[in-house]
């Protein structure tokens, strides 16, 4: 560290005092990420709520000076090495009295610096807090958001079919006292699902109810209702905020271990009773968590579950049947030790379903998925941290004695470059029902391999990351019928001077499938997906704009003896304008126009362009054929505590009279939608 550099600014901070003026920016990580996922993560069933979950960080920063490790590691994009550094830096200074102050940290790059401004705010030092009922009360803060959307068509189920109306809504209040106590409720309705009717006799068709109470003496986190457990690398259990390859870049494959409200909408994999995690002393904390909750299931003839479903639409008689047809009981624990510079953990699940869970294994790769009416899983994970190395990972058994095991080594060279290495072995008979980790195919299940990243950020003009990550899927997979290879790599940078950002990303993705030639022999074709991408934006003032090009080129190279070769390509160009003005009285108005034009000759080559969206709605979706895509969203503050959101989107295809098919389908080449959003600050 530059110690004349530190000196400086320390003085100047000190001149300054603390920096309470230095308000949070809430609710600006649209397009963060978007920076941090790639095209197989906006296909995933966590995008909605990872996003989401990036929206409610921003809505509620953490006071930096008091931080503890559990809220920083909340921060998905923080490695271990920069959490340390963090507390490191508080430990050795005291407090943080300007942003400017997390560029000093050896392990804090310029750009990680910038994205950390969107979730922290410059708070009062521990010595100066006041814990008392009274003053955390003053500190409450809530608000209550309202959504609707209303699609200027009709589809196919709207005349006839499903059970509810075409507007799709939803109401979410959440209230918070300071960093010691949130809690909150979401009822929401997708669009077809009945309300006030049917078996919807209570209004929304999903309601969820949360409440978590944070470091209270020897309790660090005490949840109520739904909540969202991460335990290790996630072979056991991970319901929490997960991202792809790119991301793994940015924490260096850290561990994620907590527990938290889930504020979602999503009907996905969440826990429903209480969880606590309690500090036994300095060294040792142990966690318990149980669980009850009903899910939705396809069911055989025989009445046993074929395939458990996370989707919650219940919009037609056949989906309502399956609402909440199965019910789960799930109860575990996890005990950490941590001493100096290492952590060890051992983490157990067992889960009971009130249905067999029965697979149809007429297709054979199914033979080895999750089966049965009872499951138990046992982990051991470590993390040995030792500036400027880092060491994570985690071994998991199921109940038949089969192995998953995955480990990181990072290194931080400097705050100039950091890099990594992983390597999973996920056995073929393998099972969790809430595992989430990292992996090319579809969970942690029949794969091998090994990835590296690297990320090298020169000075704050510039920053670039690399990964490639190799693949070996030792089992059937689905359209897979023999053992398969895959091979993602991807470089992607960005340049910034003066009032322009320039961003550039290449990815080529190998993957492999079968090709049933004319004589009836299967084999397995080469698939290569490459995506491009380049974006300049210039903002200056209250105006933003920008300028972004995306490609898409797939090549499917088939066996020689069939000498057949098929490409496709698309191409998508887009342009956004926004101007963000603060009116006398504080009042804030926003307005964003985008558009953009796609042409990709199949849905292998769909282009995915994102747009500015709502808060707590992220918006960005896969186009394919030829068409045009243009929005306009405005925010307008009509007080000091409450704030208009409206936006109209609208798809215009060139090459189709409907879109859609079955009961989505609409009878015209155009879409309109109109979404509504009010926001109340309590």
């Amino acid at each position: 560290m530059n110690r004349k550099k530190f000196l400086v600014q320390l003085l100047s901070c000190t001149l300054c005092g603390y920096a309470q003026t230095e308000q949070p920016i809430a609710g600006e990580c649209e397009q963060l990420y978007d920076v941090l996922s790639t095209d197989d993560d906006y296909d995933s069933d966590y995008c909605e709520e990872n996003y989401e979950y990036l929206s409610e960080l921003s809505a509620n920063p953490i006071n930096i000076n008091r931080a503890t490790r559990e809220q920083l590691s909340l921060l998905p994009f923080l490695s271990e090495q920069q959490i340390m550094g963090i507390e490191y830096y508080l430990y050795k200074y005291g407090c943080i009295k300007s942003m400017s102050e997390l560029t000093l940290m050896e392990s804090m790059d310029y750009p990680t610096a910038l994205m950390l401004r969107h979730f922290i705010y410059i708070g009062e030092p521990p010595n100066n807090e006041d814990n008392s009922l009274k003053s955390l009360l003053s500190k409450a803060k809530g608000e209550v958001v309202m959504y609707g959307k209303i699609p200027c068509y009709e589809r196919a189920g709207d005349k006839d079919g499903y059970l509810g109306s075409k507007y799709k809504h939803w109401i979410r209040l959440n209230i918070t006292l300071a960093d010691k106590v949130q809690l909150g409720i979401v009822g929401a309705q997708d669009s077809g699902e009945p309300f006030f009717a049917n078996s919807n006799k209570l209004g929304y068709d999903y309601y969820s109810f949360y409440m978590v109470l944070k470091n209270i003496g020897r309790l660090e986190t005490l949840a109520l209702g739904r909540y969202k457990l991460s335990f290790g690398m996630g072979l056991i259990t991970n319901t929490a905020f997960t991202l792809g390859k790119v991301a793994m870049i940015q924490n260096l494959g850290r561990q994620q271990n907590s527990i938290r409200a889930y504020s979602s909408r999503s009907a996905g994999k969440y826990f429903q009773g209480a969880a606590a995690t309690i500090r036994l002393n300095g060294s040792l904390k142990t966690s318990c968590f149980c669980s009850y909750r009903k899910l939705d299931a396809t069911l055989n003839s025989d009445s046993t579950a074929a395939t458990l479903l996370y989707t919650g639409y219940h919009r037609t008689e056949t989906e309502m049947d399956k609402k909440g047809n199965t019910s789960a009981i799930a109860v575990g624990g996890n005990i950490t030790m941590e001493r100096g510079d290492f952590t060890i953990a051992f983490t157990a699940l067992c889960t009971h379903l009130s249905r067999e869970l029965k697979p149809k294994t007429s297709s054979a790769y199914r033979k080895y998925y999750a089966a049965g009416t009872d499951f138990l899983n046992a982990s051991l994970s470590y993390c040995w941290l030792h500036y400027p190395f880092a060491i994570n990972g985690e071994t998991a058994l199921n109940k038949s004695g089969n192995v998953s095991t995955i480990n990181t080594l990072s290194l931080t060279l400097s705050q100039y470059m950091s890099l990594m290495a992983m390597y999973r072995l996920y056995s073929y008979r393998y099972t969790s029902l809430y595992s989430n980790s990292f992996s090319e195919g579809s969970g942690t299940q029949n794969e091998s391999g090994i990835y590296i990243g690297i990320r090298w950020v020169p000075n704050r003009k510039f920053n670039m990351s690399f990964y490639a990550d190799y693949a070996h899927f030792p089992y059937l997979r689905y359209q897979v019928s023999s053992p398969s290879d895959a091979f993602d790599t991807m470089l992607q940078g960005e340049y910034k001077s003066g009032l322009f950002t320039i961003k550039a990303r290449y990815r080529i993705h190998f993957k492999q499938k079968d090709y049933t030639s004319s004589d009836g022999t299967t084999t397995l074709t080469d698939r290569f997906e490459h995506k491009m991408r380049l974006a300049c934006e210039c903002t200056k003032g209250d105006w933003t704009i920008q300028t972004q090009v995306d490609g898409s080129y797939i090549d499917i190279r088939y066996p020689d003896s069939s000498g057949e070769e098929s490409t496709t390509h698309g191409i998508m160009v887009g342009e956004s304008v926004s101007w963000k003005h603060t009116m006398r009285g504080g009042r804030k108005i926003d307005i964003c126009l985008s558009g953009k034009y796609f042409n990709s000759e199949d849905y292998n080559s769909r282009l995915y362009g994102y747009e500015r969206s709502l808060l707590y709605t992220y918006g960005s979706s896969s186009y394919y054929g030829e068409g045009i895509r243009y929005s306009l969203m405005g925010k307008w503050s009509i007080s000091a505590n409450c704030i208009l959101s409206v936006k109209v989107g609208v798809t215009d295809y060139f090459d189709r009279s409907t879109i859609g098919s079955y009961l989505q389908l609409i009878e015209a080449s155009s879409q309109t939608d109109v979404e509504m959003q009010l926001r109340v600050k309590l």
